[in-house]
């Protein structure tokens, strides 16, 4: 039986790089619709395809095909996709726990800021907190502004920057960490 995908198999084992850059060419335009269908988010379904191309080529000389080429890149296409989806689910639960987290700090830090000043320690007090805050490194500084002062949602913050929302948490954290460093006579809870 001459069946030209084990051909194409066997050139792809012995390294024929030309062969291989028919196959990509092949399937590429096609299997990154499939995994954008999945992922919905078009840089990662390039990135799964770059994967699963690379180690193809890394793997060539175990590389087999049982059934079709075909079968074989869109299954390891759905696979490539399916893994990433189960990662962000974990993630989203990272991202959440700490949210939380972040959040619960964030109250008790405000909460005990605005309890101990004194009313002629007021205006000291403001112009300290701003000073602080002008203080902290230029992204964290407006992360912080865009979160606190204009009211945005961190997925806002991230979106209107063109950051990841865990980026956004990791700078809020740390601005509120420095605020309450910066800011400790004035804790009530020390």
């Amino acid at each position: 039986m001459n069946n030209p995908e084990i051909h194409i198999t066997r050139q792809i084992n012995d390294g024929n790089i030309e062969t291989f850059k028919s196959l990509y060419g092949t399937f590429y335009t096609c299997l990154l619709l499939y995994a954008n269908s999945i992922i919905n988010d078009i840089d990662i379904s390039k990135d799964i395809l770059q994967d699963i191309f690379l180690k193809l080529w890394e793997k060539r000389k175990e590389f087999t095909i049982k059934y079709s080429l075909k079968s074989y890149l869109y299954t390891a296409v759905r696979n490539s996709c399916m893994d990433h989806l189960k990662h962000l689910k974990v993630e989203k639960k990272y991202v959440d726990h700490s949210l939380v987290e972040l959040k619960e700090k964030e109250l008790t830090f405000f909460s005990e800021l605005f309890i101990h000043p004194e009313e002629d320690d007021f205006e000291k007090y403001l112009n300290e907190i701003n000073t602080v805050i002008e203080e902290l490194p230029e992204q964290c500084r407006k992360i912080f502004k865009l979160s606190r002062f204009e009211g945005m949602k961190n997925n806002e913050v991230a979106r209107y920057l063109n950051l990841s929302v865990r980026t956004i948490d990791t700078q809020l954290y740390r601005a509120l960490k420095t605020l309450r460093e910066k800011l400790n006579k004035y804790l009530t809870c020390k």
